[in-house]
Order: structure tokens, then sequence, then C-alpha cells
């Protein structure tokens, strides 16, 4: 007899390694099931035997992924699924650290908060007609610093550095504040005078920068209140926010499409 000598040990012997064998599957239907998995998995899952490692390192497979993540397909200078695959996976290993960290929350401010920026140390946000000053250290509760009181509009954007705190209204008013005493150091009343009035700001080393509804980019010296540059808008149209690089000296606005100006030679391009 076979197996132990007992009848039907053959069959119970040849059930059990049955049992052990992977689970088969067509090819198309193992992609189908590795196309819904996350990066992490996909990658163990090529582990488990040849035919999962064969199918795991498809190049159509790492483009699905790579599709997912990053909203568009790989592009052609990436070269084979090699490529493909690693920026998968390093973009999951970067993230992995917010999506598995212990978040925890405080809340702050106001309701009606509708602007602000951080850094490690601070928060600078505005809330009706004020600007208020936070600080928010590691291991310590959200304490607010200041309210810096003085736009007669709902304050609509906020920049600060080292040196200032920059503020505009939905009036059109721009205020400049000390960072090291919180007190006013320069209003213009007036910056902006279109429909929103300031709709951004910010600071370009040290200059403050600001947009608004009448179309118009402007560059401010502090001392004298004045406008150092004053950039219009292609087609004329309101300026919805900006951005600024200080390292290559460039603004970014939003509107009416997106336009890129170098200041120091006063162009745009869309």
């Amino acid at each position: 007899m076979d197996g132990d000598g007992l009848p039907g040990a053959s069959d119970a012997t040849g059930a059990a390694a049955a049992a052990l064998e992977p689970f088969e599957l067509p090819s198309e239907c193992w992609m189908v099931v590795l196309s819904e998995l996350p990066v992490r998995e996909v990658c163990m899952m090529g582990r488990a035997n040849r035919e999962l490692r064969g199918l795991a390192g498809s190049a159509p497979l790492w483009a699905s992924q790579y599709s997912r993540l990053f909203g568009q397909p790989p592009s052609p200078r990436l070269g084979g699924g090699a490529a493909v695959r690693r920026m998968c996976r390093r973009s999951e290993i970067r993230a992995a650290r917010w999506l598995e960290a212990d978040v925890t929350q405080q809340t702050v401010g106001f309701p009606d908060t509708a602007c602000l920026q951080l850094d490690e140390r601070k928060v600078v946000s505005g809330d009706g007609c004020a600007v208020r000053v936070w600080s928010h250290e590691a291991g310590k509760r959200y304490r607010r610093i200041a309210t810096l009181q003085g736009h007669a509009s709902h304050v609509a954007c906020v920049a600060y550095d080292d040196n200032v705190v920059l503020s505009g209204d939905a009036g059109g008013m721009l205020r400049v504040w000390g960072m090291d005493d919180l007190k006013p150091a320069r209003t213009v009343r007036a910056a902006h005078d279109g429909p929103g009035g300031v709709a951004g700001v910010g600071l370009l080393s040290g200059i403050p920068v600001s947009v608004g509804g009448d179309g118009c980019v402007r560059l401010w010296d502090v001392a004298s209140g004045a406008a150092i540059m004053a950039l219009e808008a292609p087609r004329s149209a309101a300026v919805a926010g900006l951005d600024v690089a200080p390292d290559t000296g460039r603004i970014a606005t939003c509107g009416d499409g997106v336009h890129v100006w170098d200041a120091g030679v006063g162009g745009g391009g869309g």
C-alpha cells in the first residue's frame, strides 16, 4: 500500500499537496488583481513565485501604477519599466511617512480665517479685518502671539519673511508690519482698485509684491510706500493670486491663465 498503509492515504496526501500549490489563475486575471494593489503589495506579490514575479515586473502594470499615482501616463523619456517602477516605489515611500504617521490635530484661530502662511515655528493668518500671529513650536500648544489691527475690509492674503509681515484686504489696502515688533511699518490705502481689492501678496527678496482685480502686479518700496514697478497682466484681466521665486527673481500670477514674470526685465510669459 502507498502512504502509511491505510486505505485512502494516497488520496489524502495528494489533496494536501494540491492545497499547498499556488492558486492557479490565468495571467490576465492576475494582472487585474495586481493592478488594484498598492505599490508595496505588488512588490510583495512578486516574491511569491516565478510566475507572479514576471507579472509584477511587467511594464504595462507599472505604467498603470504610475498613472494612478501621478495622474498621467509615464513620459517616454523615462525609458523602460524599471525606471517607472523606481519612481512609483520612491513616491510611495515618501508618502508612507504621512499616511502612516500618528497625526494630531489642534483647532486654533477663528471660523472666518481666509488665508495663512506657516513655517516650522509660527503661523500668520487673516480673519475678518485682523492679522494674527501664532506660535506652534514642537511639543507645545498653539499660542497667539499678537493680533494686528488696521484693515478696513476682510483680510484676503498674507505673506511674511524674517523681517516683515505683509497683508492685503478686499478693499485694496496693503499693510506692511515689522516682524520684530509687529507694528505697522507702511500702509498703502489704494494698492489695487479693481474688484476684489488685493488678491495676493508675496515677498521677493524683501520687496513686497501684490496683485489685484485691477490686473496689475506691483512691487513696492516700504520706505516711501510708492510702487517701484507696475506690470500689467495680459488682456488686462483680474489677477487672482501669485507666488514668487526669490532665487530666480520670478513672479508667477494666475487669473486669466498663468503668467510668469521676470522682475529683472519686467516681462511676462503665458
